[in-house]
This record gives C-alpha cells, sequence and structure tokens, in this order.
C-alpha cells in the first residue's frame, strides 16, 4: 500500500512539474515581448 502512495505521489509532483515548465515556455517568451517592446517604445520617443 505505501509502494502505492508513493507511485502516485511521485507521478503527481512529477506531472504538475511537467505543465509548470511547459507554461513556463509558454508565457515567459510573452512576457519577454512585451518588455522588449516597452524598452523599444521608450527608444522611439527619446529619439524623437
Amino acid at each position: 500500500m505505501s509502494e502505492l502512495i508513493k507511485d502516485i505521489t511521485t507521478m503527481s509532483i512529477s506531472y504538475v512539474l511537467f505543465w509548470f515548465v511547459i507554461s513556463i515556455l509558454i508565457l515567459y517568451p510573452k512576457l519577454s515581448k512585451r518588455k522588449i517592446q516597452k524598452r523599444i517604445n521608450k527608444l522611439n520617443q527619446s529619439n524623437k
């Protein structure tokens, strides 16, 4: 019984980690793009 519980916890932890990593991979580029766009906008405004 304890082996089964160990397996379940291990699987659930790895599952959560898996989705956590995927969400970071999906969300991080979007966030960094926004930051880059803000910087570009600031540069353009300062040049004008």
